[in-house]
């Protein structure tokens, strides 16, 4: 459920940044079945929100948005996927919570 409120605060949090960009999923892949689509879209909307990209979403860039968040959002979104504590999220946080809350292995490793 979380995650689903997560992905939810993702795709509020890069609406515009998206549109703007005119970013999407790469129709020429086969992501395989819908979570991994799922992942790919979340991937895109991440991105859109890391203005800078250094693979973070930072509380800086989402005050930046055009629709910023209540900071009641903000906070929860960090309280959640903030797994190491030093105020930015990566996506691969996002991944691990998302798979503890589906109850499934984390297929995902840090790079």
């Amino acid at each position: 459920m979380r995650a689903a409120c997560t992905l939810a605060l993702i795709a509020l949090l890069q609406l515009s940044a998206v549109s703007a960009a005119g970013l999407e999923p790469d129709p020429n892949v086969d992501y395989g079945d819908e979570y991994h689509k799922e992942i790919a879209e979340a991937r895109v909307e991440f991105e859109a929100i890391d203005t800078n990209k250094d693979g973070y979403i930072s509380r800086e860039e989402i005050l930046e948005m055009d629709e910023v968040p209540s900071p009641e959002e903000i906070d929860e979104f960090f309280a959640t996927y903030d797994l190491s504590g030093d105020g930015r999220v990566e996506f691969e946080e996002i991944l691990k919570v998302d798979e503890q809350n589906r109850g499934e292995p984390t297929e995902h490793s840090e790079s």
